[in-house]
């Protein structure tokens, strides 16, 4: 089986996007000294490396979102606190049920809630390619005397298509 030869060309990214960008294979394979043919073949390339940065960008988004969501849950637990602290408990009543929609909300991203879990249909937040491996490491960075109970989470994600 012959090499794609667009693959290791050092005009691969522009080609791509010509591509991508709906640009005339002849008017693409004139710019870069090619065949039509042989964009074509290489357009199979694209989809699944495509596929992968489009699987990396969901990882990345679901990461910050989980992160976020778990700034959130913190600021609601501070509240439901002070709530508690004061005896306010309409407040403190909100403020449970707020964590609950959070505690789902994460479930559901990080997907540790199911539809079973939940009794109701769900969506799955994040669909990845067929074939697509995800590869995540998670670590929690040691508390500070300041951060006791809320170290940070360090999360590297690497996503491989098949």
């Amino acid at each position: 089986m012959k090499t794609c030869t667009l693959c290791s060309s050092p005009d691969r990214q522009k080609i791509e996007q010509a591509l991508v960008n709906g640009a005339s294979l002849r008017g693409i394979a004139a710019t870069f000294e090619t065949s039509p043919t042989t964009l074509r073949r290489h357009k199979k390339h694209i989809s699944t490396s495509l596929a992968a940065a489009s699987a990396a960008k969901e990882l990345a988004l679901g990461t910050d979102l989980l992160v976020d969501i778990q700034a959130v849950m913190q600021k609601a637990r501070e509240l439901l606190q002070a709530a508690e602290k004061t005896g306010d408990l309409r407040t403190a009543l909100m403020g449970v049920r707020e964590i609950a929609r959070l505690l789902e909300l994460r479930g559901r991203a990080d997907g540790s809630l199911t539809e079973k879990d939940l009794g109701r249909p769900t969506q799955p937040m994040f669909v990845l390619p067929m074939g697509t491996t995800v590869n995540v490491t998670i670590s929690q960075a040691a508390a500070d005397s300041k951060s006791a109970g809320n170290s940070p989470i360090d999360i590297e994600a690497e996503v491989v298509a098949v």
